[in-house]
């Protein structure tokens, strides 16, 4: 069997991907869209009722591949192993999108509310998924007891974005798997010498 052709709107979508990483959202234009949609203007507007509308399902399609990652976090192994794979799919993800991911950094200020909303939705839903495995691993014995299952996720959510912003800014020195296990190593060790209750 033949591959399906795909639809109008996913055309679109992935059109408007391209289009958004090149330009940015305010600079971009619905007909340069449909252009490399290969559609008429018009066409766009069957399926969605503004360029904003487009910009918000472009970033759920897109964010579909770092929804999966958090989804195979979620798979049954150690939870050490759940957050290695979710750390890892992040920096993949990163590296795929960066130019859509360097538009966001650039004019996420000037974005409108809801789609500023919508962002802090889909961060604080996985900040929970990572807080939800740090509990896991704390009830299973894989973690110590007494660790913030809460401020731990932020933590390894914020490492995550951080070197996400060097991959996204062209920094290729280092290999996503060399980046996941530094995160991870940090994460069960530390960097005193001689272990933790050594401050």
């Amino acid at each position: 069997m033949g591959n399906v052709p795909k639809g109008k709107r996913e055309l679109i979508i992935e059109a408007a991907e391209k289009i958004f990483s090149k330009k940015g959202f305010f600079q971009a234009k619905v007909e340069e869209i449909a252009a490399e949609a290969g559609v008429g203007k018009g066409t766009v507007y069957e399926y969605f009722s503004s360029k904003e509308e487009v910009f918000k399902e472009m970033l759920f399609h897109v964010s579909k591949d770092l929804d999966l990652g958090f989804t195979k976090g979620r798979a049954p192994c150690t939870a050490l192993e759940k957050i290695k794979k979710i750390v890892e799919q992040h920096l993949s993800f990163m590296q795929k999108h960066k130019e859509m991911a360097k538009v966001l950094m650039q004019e996420h200020l000037t974005l409108s509310d809801d789609l500023v909303e919508m962002l802090k939705k889909n961060r604080d839903r996985k900040l929970k998924s990572l807080e939800n495995i740090v509990v896991e691993g704390i009830e299973r014995g894989e973690f110590r007891q007494g660790i913030n299952p809460k401020v731990t996720a932020h933590l390894i959510f914020g490492a995550t974005m951080s070197l996400s912003g060097d991959i996204i800014e062209g920094d290729q020195a280092l290999s996503i798997q060399f980046l996941t296990d530094t995160v991870i190593d940090m994460i069960m060790y530390g960097m005193g010498s001689a272990g933790p209750g050594s401050i």
